[in-house]
């Protein structure tokens, strides 16, 4: 058989520059919305999503713990486990691990979100996210008094998503319409997005971005 013909420097040139188009392509991609979750879509592609502007997520509080109306997160700080966040917040290391389908030990990533399972008392000074947009609204509205619907959740309260077998970040998303980065910013995932069974995940509201408002030509 014949020996491979040795590649020449011409060639190793050429390959170096298709790799450097390859790579500009892709972060190309990537700042337009590009949908990386590659797989047929069942319902739509994330690529509308990334057209999307999701708020970024409220600060917590001295605890780490960030107030809705409904429910409570905490945020893990650096080389802390489940148990350390449990005893950091008075909580039974066990309950909080059951909620978040982990174990006591786990280790977390610095920023990573955990559903409380009850509710803690506010921290002095502090105002639950959703009472804040409620009063502003109360404020602005000085008309007759008239019954209103009742509501479960405030606008500016998260949806929260348990995780499925078999679903992944970008299904996810893709289900409620968000980008990947904006759910991962918001929960605290790793760089390879992974999540797991009966991980709760807040959603992040996707707010449209304003369209640009045409002239008319003189």
């Amino acid at each position: 058989m014949n020996a491979a013909p040795r590649p020449t420097p011409l060639s190793r040139l050429c390959r170096a520059g298709m790799l450097t188009s390859a790579l500009a392509l892709l972060a190309g991609c990537a700042e337009q919305g590009f949908d990386w979750d590659l797989r047929p879509p069942a319902t739509g592609s994330t690529a509308d999503a990334a057209r999307q502007v999701a708020g970024t997520r409220p600060a917590p509080d001295a605890r780490g713990v960030i107030s809705y109306p409904t429910y409570q997160v905490a945020l893990a700080q650096r080389d802390e486990t489940v148990a350390d966040v449990a005893r950091r917040l008075g909580l039974d290391g066990a309950e909080l691990a059951r909620r978040n389908a982990v174990s006591p030990d786990t280790r977390l990533r610095e920023g990573e979100v955990l559903t409380l399972p009850a509710r803690l008392p506010d921290a002095p000074g502090a105002r639950d996210v959703g009472a804040i947009a409620t009063t502003a609204l109360d404020r602005v509205d000085s008309g007759p008094l008239r019954e209103a619907p009742a509501q479960t959740r405030s606008a500016d309260e998260p949806l929260q998503h348990r995780v499925e077998r078999g679903e992944t970040a970008f299904t996810i998303a893709r289900l409620y319409n968000v980008t990947p980065r904006a759910l991962a910013d918001w929960n605290g995932l790793g760089a390879d997005m992974a999540v797991r069974e009966g991980q709760t995940l807040m959603i992040p509201v996707a707010r449209a971005e304003p369209t640009p408002q045409r002239t008319a030509a003189a």
